[in-house]
């Protein structure tokens, strides 16, 4: 009884770990090819909105939640910068 509980463990430790793996793996090696340069260059030429993000490494002000890591923000392309 005691070897059949053994080899019961083990085996869904494996197939646990043979999951997990595969769920971290399979979209990184399915993952279709990135766009070449030329296509993001001009992507970006006809951008109707530009933003700027920069992490925020000051203690977090009270009541933002753990995962907001920065602060920014966005505006039409061609609108007055804002500081």
């Amino acid at each position: 009884m005691r070897r059949w509980i053994i080899g019961l463990v083990s085996h869904a430790a494996a197939l646990a770990i043979g999951f997990a793996l595969g769920v971290y793996f399979l979209p990184i090696l399915t993952a279709p090819a990135g766009p070449e340069r030329v296509a993001l260059v001009e992507a970006a030429a006809h951008a109707r909105f530009t933003a700027t993000f920069t992490r925020h490494l000051h203690p977090r002000p009270a009541g933002q939640r753990f995962p907001a890591l920065g602060r920014g923000h966005g505006q039409p392309v061609g609108a007055p910068h804002r500081s």
